[in-house]
């Protein structure tokens, strides 16, 4: 998202204040309130959310318990690179069982693509030592899975074979961001009907050589959701199926977001204009940007119908 037509991240700080966290968890609170909700789920992304230090992400997790429990469960997880992962972060993800989910683009050709430091050393080691230390017995219950974003110049194959050396719980294979006017690498849409599918071929090749497999060595959830859907269930994640969006995003200076693959649209592609400190979640969800994809085929237009 860094590279996208929203470049409204750099005007924003590289940290949450604690302000804006409270205030964050007290809306949140007021909605599973106002809804009856059971349960929530809380996200720490980024950018990287470790680089905020254990200390911060401790106080973080405390505001979200106090505003909403023991009315309404609180479950967290973390999304990360990995390379920052050591004991002070895995004792405090056991204490709140926070569910911890790395991203990790294949072996270390394909994770090197685009994962280097600014001097351009590989990011590689560091990450897998933090993964490592996730598979430990200790630390296995806490360990979520990988995140793999697709590049179709990495073999699909040995990318998935490349994740399996972790024993992943699952995979989570997600397409790069794009658009009709910017499409992601590799894809001309305005071409003819006969255009080259290469995302497509590229999955299939990683959907054989996992359904093959028996027993499953792990789940994908893009291929579980598609099976789901099929068979008339539902989908676990927004990218495929009609199911409203579960999650929205609270930038660090506090404003609401739609998704993030909004941001390669526009300068403000998901920007609502709204913030925690004076709107609701409620008033969130009335939003034009938000409320268009909470509802399913009737919210696209007739170019995205065709």
């Amino acid at each position: 998202m860094y590279e996208g037509a929203d470049q409204g991240w750099r005007r924003r700080p590289a940290r949450m204040s604690d302000d804006v966290v409270d205030q964050a968890a007290a809306r949140l609170a007021e909605h599973a309130r106002e809804h009856h909700l059971d349960e929530v789920r809380v996200v720490f992304h980024g950018g990287e959310p470790l680089l905020a230090g254990p200390a911060t992400m401790e106080r973080a997790i405390l505001a979200f318990q106090r505003a909403l429990e023991p009315a309404t469960r609180t479950r967290f997880a973390v999304q990360t690179n990995g390379i920052l992962i050591d004991e002070r972060f895995l004792e405090l993800f056991r204490r709140f069982q926070v569910g911890v989910g790395v991203s990790l683009d294949g072996d270390r050709s394909a994770n090197d693509r685009h994962r280097l430091y600014p001097d351009g050393r590989s990011s590689y080691a560091r990450a897998v030592a933090g993964i490592r230390a996730l598979r430990s017995p200790e630390n296995r219950g806490i360990y979520r899975g990988l995140l793999c974003t697709v590049d179709i110049r990495n073999d699909p194959v040995r990318t998935f074979e490349g994740l399996l050396e972790h024993e992943p719980p699952r995979v989570d294979l997600l397409l790069p961001h794009g658009n009709w006017a910017h499409p992601p690498p590799g894809v001309d849409p305005r071409a003819d009907a006969g255009r080259p599918t290469p995302y497509a071929d590229w999955l299939i090749a990683v959907f054989d050589r996992w359904y093959d497999a028996r027993p499953a060595e792990t789940g994908i959830r893009i291929f579980e959701s598609i099976m789901a859907l099929l068979l008339g269930g539902a989908s676990t994640t927004e990218t495929l199926g009609l199911a409203p969006p579960a999650a929205l995003v609270v930038e660090s200076d506090g404003t609401f977001e739609g998704s993030d693959a909004l941001k390669t649209t526009a300068e403000t592609g998901g920007a609502t204009g709204m913030r925690v400190l004076t709107d609701s979640l409620d008033d969130v969800l009335r939003h034009p940007l938000i409320a268009a994809a909470r509802r399913g085929l009737d919210g696209l237009s007739p170019e995205c119908h065709r």
